[in-house]
């Protein structure tokens, strides 16, 4: 009805997705409610994925990955396997309702630190990727983080920090160098 009043409401998941992870319970949810079009949805958001998608062949924002939308803000990506290459964008810290990402088995070479800004993250997959060097000490400040994956990457002297007490142990970094 509202969308026949030009109005559209962007709160649930894009056609990609028929189920999500919810953090919060550790369970699987059925999407029920679908995003026709992002025209009311955040526009942070939106650029964000756009810049994520710019390094794909992907074309459609709406068909990108698998995405849940929450009062027109996301709270969850999944991208696994979309061929995205490069620099994660620093505009990650924009997204600030994201609660879940999921980002494996991509191309991704580089964390910037603005990810730190995002205080409602509990998840976090970013294993087989081409990331190098030390896991960045600030992936650890994110106050609600409960699980970082970034096992098969190219890390070098793994080393998990426990800044973080709802992170301790969080860290699966398996696959990496040691």
């Amino acid at each position: 009805m509202l969308s026949s009043l030009g109005w559209s409401q962007c709160d649930g998941c894009n056609s990609n997705t028929t189920e999500y992870w919810n953090n919060s319970s550790e369970e699987d949810f059925q999407c029920i409610d679908w995003v026709e079009s992002l025209n009311s949805c955040n526009t942070d958001a939106i650029n964000f994925l756009q810049l994520l998608m710019n390094s794909t062949n992907d074309s459609d924002l709406l068909e990108f990955g698998n995405q849940l939308w929450r009062n027109n803000r996301l709270i969850y990506l999944k991208c696994r396997g979309c061929g995205i290459t490069g620099n994660l964008p620093q505009e990650i810290n924009l997204v600030d309702s994201l609660e879940h990402l999921n980002l494996q088995v991509n191309f991704i070479s580089y964390i910037p630190d603005e990810i730190s800004d995002l205080e409602r993250l509990m998840y976090i997959n970013l294993r087989d990727n081409e990331l190098t060097g030390v896991i960045p000490e600030f992936i650890y400040s994110i106050p609600t983080l409960k699980e970082l994956r970034l096992n098969n990457n190219n890390f070098e002297g793994i080393r998990i920090l426990c800044n973080n007490a709802h992170c301790c142990n969080c860290c699966d970094s398996k696959g990496n160098h040691t």
